[in-house]
């Protein structure tokens, strides 16, 4: 696998977290909805007010934001349902910002999976779960658990 195509779904997850941090109109036309998406962060409940995905070229990426701004995002390389798990050869990445704080999860750090129930043209659901490591905040490690999300784009 080459580098520029295992560092493709890590751009795509810190861009997707950056536009929903953003707020604003629809960024590119990649149609912003409310998600739903929710998870919990150390066992503190994380609901998205904004969410949107995207899936292009092989790559789906979802990113969200809650009423206090902070981003949760996360991407994988693949087109069927499945189970999508953190590796160190396998491009699944995962986000978070809280301020100017983030963690992330990707190949060489962190873990985590995304379990997609639903791929089409039109829609991506499914759970996802992940351990991130500080790359500027603390503390170190931060567990995001029942992850949710159903996303028509």
């Amino acid at each position: 696998m080459s580098v520029r195509r295992s560092l493709q779904p890590v751009v795509a997850t810190l861009l997707l977290v950056a536009l929903v941090a953003c707020g604003g109109d629809d960024p590119a036309g990649l149609n912003v909805t409310a998600g739903p998406l929710s998870a919990r962060i150390d066992g503190v409940v994380y609901t998205a007010v904004s969410a949107f995905a995207v899936n292009s070229g092989g790559i789906v990426g979802v990113g969200a934001s809650n009423l206090s701004g902070e981003g949760l995002g996360f991407a994988f390389q693949g087109s069927t349902t499945g189970t999508y798990t953190i590796g160190p050869s396998i491009p699944t990445t995962a986000n978070i910002t809280f301020g100017s704080d983030v963690w992330s999860a990707g190949p060489g750090t962190g873990s985590g999976s995304v379990v997609v129930t639903t791929l089409t043209t039109t829609r991506v659901a499914g759970t996802f779960a992940f351990e991130v490591v500080s790359t500027t905040g603390t503390p170190a490690m931060r567990s995001i658990t029942e992850g949710t999300f159903d996303i028509t784009y």
